[in-house]
């Protein structure tokens, strides 16, 4: 069943802020995931930092995460800003790029045996 997530920090606002937001619809039942990471305790707007800067304890957190895939899956899926998985936005993408080169190479290796 669909939900609509607000989430006020993501351009920059402390929660319980005004400004603006931003409304995603997502299907809550691809969200189990969520109830077993590791940020509980992380304000939402330390996974929203400036593009040249990621604070070391988020990363640190991230990596210890035992859902750190499906975090950065999640993130790649609905084209998310932000550190999701361990990855800025423009990492994911980079992933996701090097990722599409090794499966087409693997594809064209077994095409050629």
């Amino acid at each position: 069943m669909p939900g609509t997530f607000d989430r006020p920090w993501h351009s920059g606002h402390r929660a319980g802020s005004t400004g603006p937001s931003l409304n995603i619809e997502i299907d809550t039942r691809d969200l189990w995931w969520m109830a077993l990471r590791n940020c509980y305790d992380i304000h939402p707007d330390d996974f929203f930092p400036d593009d040249s800067y990621v604070p070391l304890h988020v990363l640190a957190t991230c990596r210890a995460c035992p859902v750190l895939n499906e975090c950065r899956d999640h993130a790649i899926t609905h084209q998310l800003t932000g550190v999701w998985g361990g990855l800025t936005a423009r990492q994911r993408s980079r992933w996701v790029k090097n990722n599409h080169r090794r499966a087409a190479a693997a594809k064209q290796k077994a095409a050629t045996g």
